[in-house]
């Protein structure tokens, strides 16, 4: 984890911003991060990324749209030195996934000293502020992390979680919590202006159970439908495998609970698209993320994320030979 001090110098970084850009990652963990960080200071804008891996210099046009004195990047795994040069500005980057190295940025990753360890940002960010542990609980949680102050939490909220539940399956899928943490991650679902409404409510929010007020019943249901499509598949050998066409792309939502019911395995949910697959990869037992990008040197593609969770992106032409690959080194 981060130390005492770096703690105190993130959110030094954030009070001393005059108009601070905020770019975050599409999911629970980059929204709350965003969210707590934006709450603190109430100014400057954020700037949610979809399905990215990679922030590099063809993002430079958000700099200049709002000419920002700093910017925070939360939560996204990868930065290219290109996008720091061109940026002009101070760049405080707080991210948990594999360590990068980068010049001209004020990097803050607990992987330095935990490197076999999931802190997610959220849980960093509430850390710094503390300030509105609903949303630093809600975006750890979401991350698969059960944060050490749950029970201070759970005595706040006893209808949203128990003190007797010990991990992060537990608080996801048995509890109100956990329902409330696939409304919010369902909020960031499709098109972008609907997406901005969402997250212009959570920022007025006081209340983990305002969150209800997001819910969309037809997302839902499609969401349980395609969860009731992939349960019929099997898995084969080490590996889950669902792959399917229509619908919205709950990608890291079902590789989540997939892994919850087979954690033995290697589970893929993929989705394809205007000849794109995108897929979302979760184990338990196996680091994927450095075979995965091993075999992108092979062939065309693009991942990132944790070792053990990650995204990838790649022409659905080239879907089988990656699934070739994955499964032999595995």
């Amino acid at each position: 984890m981060l130390t005492k001090s770096e703690l105190e110098e993130i959110r030094r970084e954030l009070e001393t911003s005059r108009n601070p850009l905020f770019i975050f990652h599409d999911d629970g963990d980059g929204l709350c991060s965003f969210l707590l960080c934006y709450r603190y200071v109430r100014r400057g804008h954020g700037e949610l990324i979809k399905r990215l891996f990679t922030l590099t210099e063809e993002y430079d046009y958000l700099v200049r749209r709002h000419d920002p004195d700093k910017i925070f990047i939360l939560d996204v795994p990868e930065v290219d030195q290109e996008f720091i040069d061109e940026a002009k500005v101070p760049i405080i980057w707080i991210d948990h996934h594999p360590i990068q190295k980068r010049k001209n940025v004020k990097y803050f990753n607990p992987r330095f000293r935990s490197p076999d360890k999931n802190f997610p940002v959220s849980y960093i960010c509430y850390k710094a502020l503390k300030t509105h542990m609903w949303i630093g609980m809600m975006g750890s949680v979401s991350d698969y992390y059960l944060p050490d102050f749950k029970d201070e939490f759970a005595e706040k909220y006893p209808d949203l979680i128990s003190k007797d539940v010990k991990t992060a399956g537990e608080a996801l899928y048995k509890t109100k919590l956990g329902e409330l943490i696939r409304i919010l991650s369902f909020s960031l679902k499709g098109p972008m202006y609907k997406v901005r409404q969402h997250i212009s409510q959570l920022l007025d929010m006081d209340d983990p159970r305002d969150v209800e007020e997001l819910a969309d019943k037809k997302t839902i249901e499609k969401y349980d439908k395609i969860k009731k499509l992939a349960l019929k598949q099997k898995p084969e050998g080490k590996f889950f495998i669902y792959k399917y066409e229509k619908g919205l792309p709950f990608l890291a939502e079902l590789s989540n609970e997939f892994i919850n019911l087979f954690p033995d395995k290697i589970v893929i949910i993929a989705r394809e698209s205007e000849g794109e697959v995108r897929a979302s990869i979760r184990s338990r037992k196996y680091k994927v993320l450095k075979p995965i990008k091993e075999i992108f040197k092979q062939i065309p593609g693009n991942g990132g994320g944790h070792e053990v969770a990650c995204g990838i992106m790649i022409g659905a032409n080239d879907w089988q030979m990656f699934l070739y690959k994955l499964r032999d080194k595995f």
